[in-house]
């Protein structure tokens, strides 16, 4: 990528990154658009790359989908039969995708796994396969064991084959410094991970890129419309489709939004929690000169009384005053209809209304990783 500084925001830009993150010990940052660098800051600075790296690890699967070496809807138990479950009838029926898309119908743990194949058997079912979004970590890095499994390598060798080398990510790589199951990354090779985002066709074709951007789970939050296609965010704004990717863990952070219209990215790496309140989407629109807006609330279109009572995520859905409140971690939040299927109270707190049967209903206080399905269980 060349460097440039025809935008006549680069160098009040720059000033501004450096006030907002003067908190932060190291914040490396990379801002691209049709392949030229808008804005960099520390980006040849190695960080942890947290769940960023997720998108790295769905293309590299894509890359095998799209030779023909794996299904997405192949049962997991068809290409890896030693896989420990709790539940093998519940297994039975997960597909790669289900993995993939963090709808599986598996919880997670709560600490990093480096060996996410003996935390496979301590995962509750929380949903029948396809039916509800919930993050794993643990789901999802069985994928890229899975992956791995098939073309014969080791998890990291099958990521540096099939993506690193071909991008050019030679920073991407374990460090000793961090959390073994983690990687290092520098902003700089993460903008290259999102060049490929934009079209790139040096790991996934086409074809092969708009199906990790396709919708494959609506993760139920109220913060803009929030969905999730295969190891990638998608977030629709008010005329705006991005995708993107955060992570954290410990004191590091990552953050990785991208708009494939406008050709352009932002990445950000830091290692304080501080780093957090600094928006990529804000430097995103300076560059692109342009402000994203939220989108409009849409009125419901299911009947929020058929879902009122009490669930098995520790939510209970009431009504009071002819309204919906959400009991839940034992606050009271009065909820309004944020779309068709969502309700969203105070700060980042929503209740996605599950379609089927039997009754479900998804409550979420964090952004995607917090959405926890529930099944009703009494009145």
């Amino acid at each position: 990528m060349r460097s440039i500084t025809r935008y006549a925001t680069g160098m009040s830009l720059l000033d501004r990154l450096q006030r907002e993150c003067a908190a932060v010990p190291t914040f490396g940052a990379m801002i691209v658009r049709d392949g030229d660098v808008a804005l960099e800051r520390a980006a040849d600075v190695p960080l942890c790359a947290c769940s960023t790296i997720k998108v790295a690890v769905a293309m590299a699967v894509m890359s095998l989908v799209q030779d023909g070496a794996l299904d997405l809807d192949a049962p997991v138990l068809d290409l890896d039969p030693g896989l420990r479950f709790a539940d093998r009838t519940h297994a039975a029926r997960i597909a790669l995708r289900h993995l993939l898309s963090h709808t599986a119908g598996l919880d997670d743990t709560n600490a990093v796994e480096a060996e996410p194949r003996n935390a496979l058997a301590r995962l509750a079912v929380v949903a029948e396969p396809g039916r509800a979004f919930r993050y794993s970590n643990v789901a999802f890095d069985i994928a890229h064991e899975i992956a791995a499994r098939v073309a014969g390598v080791g998890a990291f060798e099958l990521l540096r084959e099939r993506v690193l080398d071909p991008l050019g990510m030679t920073d991407t790589r374990p460090d000793a410094a961090l959390p073994r199951g983690t990687l290092a990354t520098t902003a700089r090779d993460l903008a290259r991970l999102a060049t490929e985002l934009l079209g790139g066709g040096r790991v996934v074709n086409a074809a092969a890129c708009a199906e990790l951007a396709r919708v494959h789970a609506d993760s139920y939050t109220a913060s803009a419309s929030r969905y999730y296609g295969l190891g990638v965010g998608i977030e629709r704004w008010d005329g705006l489709t991005l995708l993107q990717h955060g992570g954290g863990l410990s004191r590091y952070g990552s953050a990785f939004v991208v708009d494939p219209a406008a050709r352009a990215a932002a990445v950000f790496l830091f290692d304080a929690p501080a780093g957090y309140a600094v928006s990529p989407h804000a430097y995103l629109d300076a560059v692109l000169q342009r402000e994203t807006r939220a989108p409009v609330a849409r009125a419901a279109t299911v009947e929020w009384r058929a879902y009122l009572g009490r669930y098995s995520n520790g939510a209970t859905l009431a009504e009071e005053a002819g309204a919906p409140v959400l009991h839940w971690h034992g606050a009271r939040t009065p909820l309004v209809a944020f779309d068709e299927r969502v309700f969203s109270g105070r700060g980042r707190i929503s209740v996605g209304l599950l379609p089927g049967a039997p009754t479900m209903i998804s409550a979420n206080d964090f952004i995607l990783i917090g959405a926890r399905p529930g099944l009703r269980i009494g009145a």
